[in-house]
């Protein structure tokens, strides 16, 4: 039974050429609409779709609160180095590049 298809390299490659992006089919709901006493609700397909839902949503909290703080650490760091505000807009900053433009106007 021969097909009109090419084989997927040609394919891969006219798409390349087009320009047209292949991409993914989208993945199932991870919940499906059911009816329970009457109300519509939104329930997992399995106790195993549950807890890998619960298991990345567990993770994906971890990362953006490890990530927020690395980044509150580094602002507060980087405030501590540049020292008050008032000295900076002044010219009279500890960092090197108060340092560096104060040197500059005098020389």
């Amino acid at each position: 039974m021969p097909t009109d298809l090419p084989p997927q390299s040609e394919t891969e490659e006219a798409c390349n050429l087009l320009g047209i992006h292949m991409y993914d089919p989208p993945k199932p709901l991870p919940r499906v609409p059911a009816r329970i006493d009457g109300k519509q609700c939104l329930v997992f397909r399995s106790e195993g779709d549950r807890q890998a839902m619960v298991k990345s949503c567990k993770s994906e909290v971890e990362r953006r609160c490890t990530q927020g703080a690395s980044a509150t650490c580094s602002i507060q760091a980087m405030d501590k180095c540049r020292g008050p505000p008032v000295l900076r807009w002044l010219g009279f900053s500890k960092s090197a590049t108060g340092e560096t433009r104060v040197g500059r106007g005098m020389t």
